[in-house]
């Protein structure tokens, strides 16, 4: 097989391993939102696959900076809250 064949082929096992989807079905998820992160609304060639650590239910798709920022935060929506809070205390007025 082609090079191309086996790289989606790798990423289809990876897909089905890590979250219970295949490659088509990731394809979808990544049409549904135009391709663009969740969060920052950023066209990503490559979106990640958000889910929650500890039900390991599928979520979204976010750019690698959100996703990391989100794990970076334990998913912790009330420090999450609290990063909003302190930006808008510190934004500056245009």
């Amino acid at each position: 097989t082609c090079n191309e064949c086996q790289k989606k082929s790798r990423l289809n096992n990876s897909l089905k391993h890590r979250h219970g989807i295949t490659l088509e079905e990731y394809e979808q998820m990544c049409s549904k939102v135009n391709n663009c992160c969740e969060i920052c609304n950023k066209n990503d060639k490559k979106l990640y696959i958000d889910h929650n650590h500890e039900t390991k239910e599928l979520r979204g798709l976010l750019c690698n900076f959100c996703n990391s920022s989100i794990g970076l935060l334990n998913e912790n929506i009330e420090a999450i809250q609290n990063a909003i809070t302190y930006l808008l205390k510190y934004q500056k007025k245009v």
